[in-house]
């Protein structure tokens, strides 16, 4: 046999391929990291409206639209961000290229969830 399998759920599976990316990808993870860092650090502050997005454990790789959302927000109103937060958001504005993966991957996710029709088929590996 082929071990193939029809999965009707394909933004799940997408998902799943994105945990992989964020596990073998050591410039992903500091992007989480970071982003939990600062959302701990300004939780109860004046720079709440700022804060990027909570990202529960257990859905964080098919929530990557808030943070992407949250990325794009900050981005667009750069200029108007005060030093002090310019100044605690440098690790994100300085690494572009982990946000326009996400990006990238967001967009790839989309257009395949929007599809009709489309059969998904992935080859599952025997467990040893």
């Amino acid at each position: 046999m082929l071990n193939l399998a029809y999965v009707p759920d394909c933004t799940h599976v997408m998902a799943l391929a994105l945990q992989h990316y964020f596990t073998n990808n050591e410039e992903a993870k500091s992007f989480l990291s970071m982003s939990g860092k600062l959302r701990q650090k300004w939780n109860l502050g004046k720079k709440t409206l700022f804060i990027p997005p909570a990202q529960r454990t257990k859905a964080r790789f098919q929530n990557i639209s808030i943070l992407i959302d949250w990325g794009d927000k900050i981005l667009k109103n750069w200029q108007s961000l005060s030093q002090d937060i310019q100044k605690e958001l440098i690790w994100f504005k300085e690494n572009p290229a982990v946000f326009q993966e996400l990006k990238s991957i967001r967009t790839l996710i989309s257009f395949i969830s929007k599809q009709k029709n489309i059969l998904l088929i992935i080859h599952l590996q025997k467990r040893k």
